[in-house]
């Protein structure tokens, strides 16, 4: 029986530690997406010359 519990407990863990990681690689994947979208806007606030130029961005 023993046996048996360990092994459910480490089919628990390993699943666990599956969806921790997606879990994760998501997260990263979203920062990476929001620092893409930041760096966009703030190249485009830095080409920006006059009062029109801020108006459009």
């Amino acid at each position: 029986m023993s046996t048996d519990l360990f092994e459910k407990a480490n089919r628990l863990n390993q699943t666990l530690f599956a969806q921790f990681s997606k879990a994760t690689e998501m997260q990263m994947e979203a920062f990476r997406r929001y620092a893409d979208v930041a760096m966009d806007q703030a190249r485009k606030v830095s080409e920006v010359r006059d009062l029109d130029g801020l108006k459009q961005v």
